[in-house]
């Protein structure tokens, strides 16, 4: 009788054993798919990053980009790529224009040259029936917004940058059509970039420099320690008549010293997120 009794239980159990076993399953081949998708992705698009991905940028978050089969490179090696050039919401006809109307530079873009067609048009033909004045208009707005961020940058995306990258976070920047290393630093809480200008090969103490407003007024340069740099403000495009060769290093030795620098900081970055992150059993 006993057993009769506990007979039911015991399969009950077992079911809610097979049904949880049957989605961990699910989950984990979903993960190999998703993964295999971004792997293939990624390799297609290695020969073509020499010349740059194609990236469209939209403007309600520091995250917003179309996603595209470019993304995947990302994604595979779960690095964040993000930007500033967000529309502050408070200003109401920008963001109501840029924001709800276009949502993306691409889309921005392509109604700046239909307003203008129909500027042109208007112009020509002050009595045409068919020309837009809500397209001009908005023509108007956007073209006022991408030249008063010309850029990429804007205070508000600033603003966010500092309060949605972690701590001790390294991502990828988008800015001015290029991508950069961004980090904000665990202690001082500020955001640095990576100085990867070739003007600045042979200065050795200019490793980071801070990120604290749009046009880079208040910017400062640190050396890899983030202490401030001692190292000269102006642009340099070969060493310095009396160089020191101690402390110039060739192209290789600098690419091995800035990957390490690299290394280091996204081992630290991992160690810190590794126990949020859900084990995956590989196949």
């Amino acid at each position: 009788m006993e057993e009769d009794d506990e007979s039911p239980q015991k399969n009950s159990s077992t079911q809610q054993e097979t049904s949880q076993g049957s989605l961990t399953r699910q989950k984990t081949d979903d993960y190999v798919m998703d993964y295999r998708f971004n792997l293939n992705n990624a390799l297609s698009i290695i020969p073509n990053l020499r010349s740059g991905l194609d990236i469209n940028v939209y403007f309600n978050s520091i995250y917003g980009f179309e996603p595209t089969k470019e993304l995947a490179l990302f994604d595979l090696f779960h690095v964040d790529l993000v930007h500033g050039w967000v529309v502050d919401p408070e200003d109401n006809e920008t963001r109501r224009v840029v924001v709800e109307k276009c949502g993306s530079y691409n889309s921005a873009v392509e109604h700046v040259i239909s307003s203008d067609i129909a500027s042109q048009q208007q112009a020509t033909q002050p009595e045409a029936d068919d020309i837009d004045p809500e397209l001009i208009h908005s023509g108007l707005v956007i073209s006022q917004f991408l030249e008063s961020s010309a850029t990429q940058l804007t205070y508000h995306g600033l603003q966010l940058l500092m309060d949605s990258i972690p701590k001790g976070k390294l991502c990828v920047f988008f800015r001015n059509n290029h991508f950069s290393t961004i980090y904000k630093h665990p202690e001082l809480e500020l955001l640095y970039t990576l100085v990867t200008d070739s003007g600045f090969v042979y200065e050795m103490a200019l490793v980071w420099e801070s990120l604290e407003d749009v046009d880079q007024s208040l910017s400062c340069f640190y050396d890899s320690w983030f202490c401030p740099s001692h190292g000269s403000n102006a642009d340099y495009t070969g060493p310095p008549e009396t160089e020191d060769h101690s402390t110039v290093l060739n192209k290789p030795q600098q690419e091995e010293l800035d990957y390490a620098l690299a290394l280091s900081l996204e081992q630290h970055n991992r160690q810190e997120t590794s126990a949020e992150e859900p084990e995956t059993q590989e196949y």
